[in-house]
């Protein structure tokens, strides 16, 4: 029998509480505000990317697909030829989360709540996927302690507090111009 303490590391905890805090705050504004956000699916959209991140913590599924990656470079006589790739795919993660992070802000002009709540949902997706590509350099960066957690715990709190705090942030500007103005609505189309 696994122990809890065995099951769930500090590091995993925070991440768990991390993303479940920020899940229930978009949460909990999609369903307060529904009727806001009909033009641009934002809330809804990062309350489930954070719902997920939380269940991936709980059931370590991106060290299940790391390690299928790995059996499978493996199996294909490649995984000592791995860190080309991996530094390929990071550099496509990047092109991709510049290109999403510009996107979005030119969307979201004039709403930085909004907007900050995209940067941390674009940041908390693009660490998913460095954790899962796994080159050896960036592991050992977010796997140094940081006291009693991993520095991947810190930046999981990071991200999935920008998400929280621009989610909350938008929904309260978004509702004051609502109750001022019951034609403008806080997502321009």
């Amino acid at each position: 029998m696994i122990s809890p303490s065995d099951w769930i590391s500090p590091t995993r905890m925070v991440g768990m509480a991390a993303h479940l805090l920020a899940a229930i705050v978009c949460g909990c504004a999609w369903v307060q505000n529904k009727r806001w956000f009909y033009s641009f699916p934002l809330v809804p959209s990062l309350a489930i990317l954070e719902t997920a991140l939380f269940l991936d913590a709980a059931f370590n599924w991106r060290w299940m697909l790391h390690g299928f990656l790995v059996n499978t470079a493996v199996v294909n006589g490649v995984y000592g030829q791995r860190s080309l790739p991996q530094m390929l795919a990071l550099l496509a993660l990047s092109g991709m989360a510049c290109c999403a992070l510009t996107f979005a802000c030119r969307r979201l002009r004039g709403r930085p709540g909004a907007i900050l709540a995209i940067i941390g949902g674009v940041f908390s997706a693009a660490l998913w996927l460095v954790e899962v590509i796994s080159l050896h350099a960036t592991d050992i960066a977010l796997q140094a302690q940081f006291g009693p957690v991993m520095v991947v715990a810190v930046v999981w709190v990071l991200t999935s507090a920008a998400t929280a705090i621009g989610i909350y942030w938008d929904v309260q500007f978004g509702t004051r111009i609502a109750r001022t103005s019951p034609r403008v609505s806080p997502n321009p189309r």
